[in-house]
């Protein structure tokens, strides 16, 4: 897949999903709504703000560092921006439910960048093991 069809195809999706968020947003009332209204809520969101977040990252880092393959852009773009939902997720998930303080924010910031360092500690430690096997 080019880089171009890449962008077109994740444009597209993300497209769908704000508007089907938009949709969310205006035509299911919280207050009446079951547990799939507030689903439906919380997934649109998550995959158009993922989305965004890929493209806008991609292409950042794409027009920044010319050097480097775009495959690797894409898959760094589309961990932060899944690591940065998910944060984003969960703040609003716990505001909504009134547990949110700013201590437990801390506590999730923590993990979530705990969980990039396991990331790039293991992209570090794979080419060492890979020329352990080859000798």
């Amino acid at each position: 897949m080019t880089f171009r069809i890449f962008l077109y195809w994740m444009g597209g999706a993300t497209l769908i999903a704000w508007f089907t968020w938009g949709g969310v947003l205006f035509f299911i009332n919280p207050l009446k709504t079951e547990i799939i209204g507030f689903f439906l809520f919380y997934a649109t969101f998550a995959l158009a703000l993922a989305g965004t977040l890929t493209i806008t990252g991609t292409l950042l880092r794409a027009w920044k560092q010319k050097d480097v393959l775009l495959s690797r852009h894409v898959i760094r773009s589309l961990r932060h921006s899944v690591l940065f939902t998910l944060l984003i997720l969960v703040a609003l998930l716990l505001l909504s439910l009134r547990l949110w303080t700013w201590w437990l924010m801390v506590l999730l910031i923590l993990f979530v960048s705990f969980v990039e360092f396991l990331f790039l500690s293991l992209k570090q430690t794979r080419p060492v093991e890979a020329e352990k096997d080859e000798q």
